[in-house]
């Protein structure tokens, strides 16, 4: 299966999530990380992944499942890529290869496995989406696929809300305090930020059609403490965690795993 993006990609991705790193806008911010050309969001192919890999472990029939992404290398605009899905031995999942087939450098790899269990660490799920405003990002999904699964737009939701929630932008303050920013926009303008992992952790409710999914109550949310290894001069890994559910008890978790370039002090 063979897929390109472009700009329209990114703005529309950006829209969505409030995702407007400048790496894929402008390009001499591009050209700095050492990039040539423009670049997608990482999650914008990452919907196409995810729901390529959905519908290719659909007979494992788990109470639980997990998504991880590694994601390798930028996926450049106006270029043609293929993605290749194989299932795993004994058939508890399936795995995927986005390469450039040009060049034939893998830029993400990803699997989605059956598991029994849900990660016993519960967040505090102390905000609330309303059921029209999850219809409304249903209706505002920025792919067009015909088939999309349920967790797969609450991931993108979750993921939504780790960029506009006030408690994100706290944690970069704390991490670097020197650093002047009003919004994540801001920390974006002044440091590279990478996303390197995508990890996800979801009940079987939500492996259904987003159609069959009623979104007409309210979804809670809320975040887990965030890991920050690293310091100004090597550059900071910061992992976030946010979890979800329609009543006290999370039926999504959604973890990101973000890279800082180093930070200038003066």
């Amino acid at each position: 299966m063979m897929f390109s993006y472009d700009v329209r990609d990114a703005e529309a991705w950006a829209k969505f999530s409030g995702d407007y790193n400048p790496i894929h806008f402008d390009l001499q911010q591009a050209r700095a990380m050492g990039l040539e050309t423009l670049t997608v969001h990482g999650m914008r192919a990452l919907l196409d992944m995810k729901n390529h890999l959905s519908h290719n472990v659909m007979a494992a029939k788990s109470e639980f499942y997990q998504f991880n992404a590694r994601l390798r290398q930028a996926v450049k605009c106006q270029t043609p890529y293929q993605l290749v899905s194989t299932l795993i031995l004994a058939g508890s999942g399936v795995s995927s290869l986005l390469t450039e087939p040009v060049s034939g450098t893998c830029c993400f790899s990803s699997k989605l496995t059956g598991k029994s269990a849900f990660p016993a660490a519960c967040a505090t799920l102390d905000h609330m989406l309303t059921g029209a405003q999850l219809a409304a990002l249903s209706e505002a999904y920025p792919s067009d696929k015909p088939d999309v699964m349920s967790w797969e737009l609450l991931d993108a939701v979750l993921f939504a809300q780790i960029v506009n929630m006030p408690e994100t932008l706290e944690c970069v303050r704390e991490s670097i305090p020197h650093l002047s920013a009003l919004s994540l926009a801001d920390v974006f303008k002044q440091i590279p930020v990478v996303q390197t992992h995508h990890d996800v952790h979801f009940s079987r409710q939500h492996m259904v059609s987003r159609h069959q999914e009623a979104f007409n109550k309210p979804f809670y949310y809320g975040l887990l403490p965030a890991m920050v290894i690293g310091d100004s001069e090597q550059g900071f890994v910061i992992r976030m965690t946010i979890q979800g559910g329609y009543d006290a008890h999370p039926s999504i978790m959604t973890a990101i795993t973000l890279k800082t370039w180093p930070v200038q002090t003066h």
